[in-house]
């Protein structure tokens, strides 16, 4: 879900490339399968997740408005 909306914020603008820092957000954030170890350490490999797709999800909310 995350690369979908990147992918619409990116075609808003086509000629231009997103911010560097939100492309590492999301580059860090998205592209990884989980594996049973990663229950031991939960919070480090589900925040980058999570704050791929927050901050996505909060440009596209303000790209509608």
């Amino acid at each position: 879900m995350t690369l979908g909306i990147v992918e619409v914020l990116q075609s808003l603008a086509p000629d231009r490339q997103l911010n560097l820092w939100f492309r590492e957000i999301v580059s860090e954030g998205t592209g990884r399968l989980f594996s049973i170890a990663d229950n031991g350490a939960w919070t480090g490999a589900t925040r980058p997740i999570l704050e791929a797709f927050f901050h996505a999800r909060f440009f596209l909310e303000m790209a509608v408005r």
